[in-house]
């Protein structure tokens, strides 16, 4: 038996030595770990690297489940103070347009782990996460026969078939001054950001511990989206280009320019 408890014990001790990093060990790109997370950035699977024992490399992927949100009524509409005989011009406005409201958070991430000493579990990060522009995609869903007709009337409108009917209006939904109109037999747009966004952050924990196989690792920082635009179609709408209305749905989704973040990962090193 005592015999079992000292090979017991020289096994622990061995065990425990091989998880250790030693502390000469230089650490130059020769220890790899795999890390899995989840946080407001969606879930993330990550592959990290030690570039010195003072910096940390991680890249990976955060998932983002693909929301989307269906069946939202809107309505189109135009001006009632058109010509008598005009209006048999005028094409039927749908009575129950539909859309859906998508996404897309889905990103490529790179992020550097900067520590103030070799042992210390706390860190600034800095990296950027990279993704589709397009934050938010809209789109119709049905009506396409009575959305191909008002386009074929707004593109007349706009050649100036109907002139002698004085000045027509463009059919389309009006949102916070914004006109929105069909496309083909299609109401589309966009809420888009950039598509590279620079992070900044903190936590504690290391992607490759020094000490341990397993370990558990936090972050809390900011992505920088730039200032959000919305697109109808490949055009920006801005304030300046509104029909009427002051335009404070846009200047609120402009001011939207930085993400928080907050996250929580499990780390295993490889080697």
């Amino acid at each position: 038996m005592k015999k079992f408890l000292v090979s017991l014990c020289l096994l622990t001790a061995s065990v425990a030595a091989m998880a250790q990093i030693d502390d000469d060990d230089k650490q130059l790109f020769n220890h790899v770990g795999l890390s899995a997370g989840v946080g407001l950035d969606g879930i993330s699977i990550e592959a990290a690297t030690t570039i010195c024992p003072y910096v940390q490399m991680r890249a990976g992927i955060a998932l983002f489940p693909s929301i989307k949100v269906k069946d939202i009524g809107i309505g189109l509409d135009y001006q009632d103070n058109i010509p008598q005989e005009a209006k048999p011009l005028i094409p039927e406005l749908p009575k129950n347009l539909l859309v859906d409201a998508k996404l897309n958070m889905t990103n490529f991430k790179m992020l550097f782990d900067l520590y103030p000493t070799k042992t210390s579990p706390w860190r600034l990060t800095v990296g950027f996460y990279a993704g589709k522009s397009a934050l938010i995609d809209i789109y119709s869903t049905n009506c396409k026969d009575e959305l191909r007709e008002i386009t074929n009337y707004n593109d007349k409108v706009e050649r100036g078939d109907f002139k002698q009917y004085g000045t027509l209006p463009i059919i389309g939904a009006n949102i916070d001054g914004t006109l929105i109109r069909p496309q083909g037999d299609m109401v589309t747009a966009a809420l888009k950001v950039n598509g590279f966004k620079p992070y900044i952050g903190i936590g504690s924990g290391r992607a490759i511990s020094n000490k341990h196989r397993f370990s558990f690792a936090w972050d809390l920082g900011v992505q920088f989206w730039g200032t959000p635009k919305i697109y109808l179609l490949d055009k920006e709408i801005t304030t300046k280009a509104l029909n009427n209305g002051d335009g404070d749905i846009i200047k609120t989704v402009n001011s939207l320019t930085i993400y928080p973040t907050l996250s929580f990962r499990i780390n295993g090193r490889i080697l």
